[in-house]
């Protein structure tokens, strides 16, 4: 997590599921007949962009964002580079094409209010999850105070 002092700038649009939701719509189709056969679509509430959320991670934990923007074909190099490490390699071609793609729903497909959960966005929980990562000094700032800020 520290690692990340730059960023490289992709727009791309997610509708991140949180995992407590993913969990508890998987426990209600278990026990819920009605959902034998059916097929769901398991989205977060809302629509992200990749650098809204990088940006929004560093505010939380309080730190500097220092985003820059990469040609795409150099992009392109450094994950060809990558690929031929000896190593497990942290960014591929594939995966460099997949962090442009957007996620979008299928219209009319049962989402998790059908399976009766109300879901989380990242904001309602990001700070539970962010927070043993920031500095001791705005440790226990509460998402109002940080939203304020």
């Amino acid at each position: 997590m520290y690692c990340l002092s730059h960023t490289v700038v992709i727009t791309m649009s997610l509708l991140f599921p949180q995992v407590t939701d993913v969990a508890m719509a998987i426990f209600n189709a278990v026990y819920d007949d009605a959902t034998i056969g059916q097929i769901y679509e398991i989205a977060g509430p809302k629509e992200y962009i990749l650098f809204d959320l990088v940006e929004y991670l560093y505010h939380v934990l309080r730190r500097p964002f220092k985003p820059y923007s990469l040609p795409s074909s150099l992009y392109k190099i450094v994950a060809l580079a990558f690929e031929a490490s000896p190593f497990d390699p942290y960014l591929t071609r594939d995966i460099l094409v997949r962090q442009h793609l957007s996620d979008t729903l299928t219209a009319g497909v049962p989402g998790l209010e059908d399976l009766n959960i109300k879901p989380t966005t990242v904001e309602e929980a990001a700070i539970g999850v962010l927070r043993r990562h920031r500095d001791a000094l705005h440790y226990n700032e509460t998402i109002d105070e940080l939203h304020a800020s």
